[in-house]
């Protein structure tokens, strides 16, 4: 009997890791027979496409990329400090500033609900990743496979509070008083997201320290079973692991000049992510003391790439496909956001972590209690550490050797295969009464 086909409509929040995994997640379905479409910002057609997914536009008037910098380019230097001393200096207008992805989420909620209207007899199943907080995917009988591109640390009850970067043998009783501290810094944030949570009539249970809301029908998170947080069981019901989704590379090939590749070391690649690559302070300043190093470095300059200058031993674009840059390096400097340590776990790459926001704490502290990189962060940056990191890195065989047994694991797994088979199951059984 041959395989039943459904058809997926799948959705991101505005930011490069969800739209990544959730192209990865696409891959994953379309290579198991199912066909995909994807709706998002007219930017990420080409991507889409290239994937051979279906593609549907979002209508003007969503946030672009402007909104997200205007709002960190007052906010810079208060990421360099630890978070949760930055959290409890929080003053009122910072507690209004967390509620300001309400107005975001509505935004989005009003677009999706056009997209949902019309399309909605063509699919089967949705997909989304960190849209939870809108009601309009929810709203029909379609299932809703919900996706989590974080670090899955949020989804464990008894580890510390993620965003924070404790290790999981670090004193529970600190995790506690960062609790208590977190929630009150959020309270406005939970009373505006809950009053949007009823109008869209969705469960008013918003808890910023889980950011999920109860799932519809299943979820899944990736990350590799030697980096899970077991020891901090249980987790939200009905979430699942998969060790990876990660994206293929994109079709165009990137040419690195010939002349900067025979230049003498190691080739490194330095990347901050999409979002904190606009600290031009910090990047000027990274970009400095790699400058001292007897190696070579692929810089990801980011969206203001433009106001960057490199060093004689640097080559680097505003932006380019990861992907194909992680396959050629022997070390990456990584801000660490879930996304980018999946990819570069995947292709067995040692990895510095120097993190800037959000998990990217986490990640940095996971890579560190499981002895598979080193963590710099920015309150603590300096030359002799970064470059001393560097080298022990690269010259760190045992370290590459678990690296390379966490790469080998995400292969083998059939986790994948195993979460589209429970998927299909889910809208079988949701497509029964229609038999009846």
């Amino acid at each position: 009997m041959s395989r039943k086909k459904y058809r997926f409509l799948l959705t991101a929040l505005n930011e490069h890791g969800p739209v990544n995994a959730t192209l990865g997640f696409g891959e994953l379905l379309a290579r198991h027979g199912h066909h995909v479409t994807f709706t998002h910002r007219k930017k990420f057609r080409k991507a889409a496409e290239a994937r051979n997914f279906e593609f549907i536009p979002f209508s003007d008037g969503y946030f672009g990329d402007d909104s997200m910098l205007n709002a960190l380019d007052d906010n810079f230097d208060s990421f360099r400090v630890d978070p949760l001393e930055r959290l409890k200096n929080y003053t009122d207008l910072d507690k209004q500033r967390l509620a300001l992805l309400v107005k975001d989420y509505r935004k989005l909620d009003l677009i999706l609900r056009k997209i949902v209207a019309v399309h909605q007899h063509q699919f089967d199943a949705f997909v989304q990743d960190w849209c939870d907080l809108t009601g309009s995917l929810f709203a029909t009988d379609h299932p809703v496979i919900s996706l989590q591109s974080a670090n899955p640390l949020l989804l464990y009850h008894n580890g510390p509070p993620y965003s924070f970067g404790l290790s999981t043998r670090s004193d529970p009783t600190l995790w506690e008083e960062i609790r208590q501290i977190f929630l009150e810094a959020n309270s406005i944030n939970i009373e505006k997201t809950n009053e949007m949570l009823v109008e869209f009539k969705r469960p008013p249970v918003f808890n910023p320290l889980r950011q999920v809301l109860p799932v519809k029908s299943i979820g899944f998170y990736h990350y590799p079973a030697l980096l899970d947080y077991e020891e901090c069981l249980p987790k939200e019901p009905n979430w699942h692991r998969i060790d990876y989704f990660v994206r293929s590379a994109e079709p165009e090939t990137i040419a690195v000049p010939v002349d900067f590749l025979d230049k003498p070391g190691k080739l490194i690649y330095f990347s901050l992510g999409s979002i904190a690559s606009n600290d031009l302070k910090l990047m000027r300043e990274i970009i400095s003391i790699l400058a001292k190093a007897p190696h070579k470095f692929i810089i990801s300059k980011g969206f203001r790439g433009d106001f960057l200058d490199l060093a004689d031993n640097m080559w680097g674009e505003n932006y380019f496909d990861q992907i194909q840059v992680l396959q050629m390096v022997d070390l990456v400097i990584t801000h660490g956001g879930n996304n980018s340590l999946m990819e570069i776990l995947y292709y067995a790459k040692p990895l510095i972590v120097i993190p800037y926001f959000f998990d990217q704490y986490d990640n940095a502290q996971r890579v560190v209690d499981k002895n598979i990189g080193y963590r710099i962060n920015l309150w603590e940056l300096s030359e002799e550490r970064l470059l001393d990191c560097i080298e022990k890195t690269l010259k760190d065989v045992d370290m590459h050797n678990r690296i390379k047994e966490i790469s080998q694991s995400m292969k083998d797994s059939d986790s994948g295969t195993q979460a589209v088979e429970m998927i299909e199951k889910i809208i079988d059984e949701a497509k029964a009464p229609e038999k009846r």
